[in-house]
């Protein structure tokens, strides 16, 4: 299985405001909190060294813009995502799935 670092939406408001439209557009509750995946997928589980880094770096970051909406598959299921530009991750996030534009 693969591992995933997140950064979880910690803004209680903005954490509600994703639920709910979670509850409106879907036909099933999400199982995870809202969240920003940073980096992934990890084969095994990433050095905590690595999450201490990301950890210190994001805590710096307190604004994100909402530029739409997309969606993808993983070939199982399809995922409909916010797309969100925070221009200091671009730094430290890495998706080998899903290459950036």
């Amino acid at each position: 299985m693969y591992k995933v670092i997140l950064l979880n939406i910690a803004d209680s408001d903005v954490s509600s405001f994703i639920r709910k439209l979670q509850e409106l557009f879907s036909n099933k509750k999400s199982s995870s909190a809202p969240h920003i995946t940073l980096r992934s997928p990890y084969r095994s589980k990433p050095s905590p060294v690595i999450v201490d880094r990301l950890n210190s770096f994001v805590n710096n970051i307190h604004t994100a813009q909402i530029d739409g909406v997309d969606m993808f598959a993983n070939g199982v299921e399809y995922f409909v995502y916010f797309k969100v530009s925070i221009k200091d991750l671009e730094l430290v996030s890495w998706k080998r799935d899903f290459p950036r534009n």
